[in-house]
């Protein structure tokens, strides 16, 4: 798979947008779109790159308040509910600029058993924050 070093945020590397990357993109946009519809209203224009890290294990990135999130592409080997997590959770370090929190399901550093309406429950909590 075909790389790109520019505007990156370190430890990624951006992922060439071809069919398979863009299409990968398209989910995670529509889950941004979702998380909109959960919070009822419009969240900031955030990007969104696909890319590879090099630590490994790590699923995404974001900067905090920055509205960028890196979504590493072993995320997508990951059932729909687990990406739904990673994204929301990179939701709330770029948009909302939460930090980790173990006691919350969705701010863990690691990803936990979660329910869609778990997830919900803890974005709207972090949004409101």
């Amino acid at each position: 798979m075909r790389r790109n070093r520019k505007h990156q945020l370190e430890g990624n590397i951006n992922l060439i947008n071809d069919d398979a990357t863009f299409a990968k993109r398209r989910k995670v946009i529509n889950i941004v779109r979702e998380a909109s519809k959960i919070l009822g209203e419009r969240l900031p224009r955030i990007e969104v790159r696909i890319t590879e890290h090099e630590e490994q294990g790590v699923l995404g990135v974001a900067s905090l308040k920055g509205c960028v999130i890196n979504i590493c592409d072993q995320s997508f080997s990951k059932s729909e509910l687990a990406l739904r997590h990673i994204v929301l959770h990179e939701i709330c370090h770029t948009v909302f600029g939460t930090v980790h929190d173990d006691k919350c399901p969705l701010m863990a550093p690691f990803i936990s058993k979660t329910t869609k309406a778990q997830q919900d429950k803890a974005f709207l909590k972090h949004a409101k924050s």
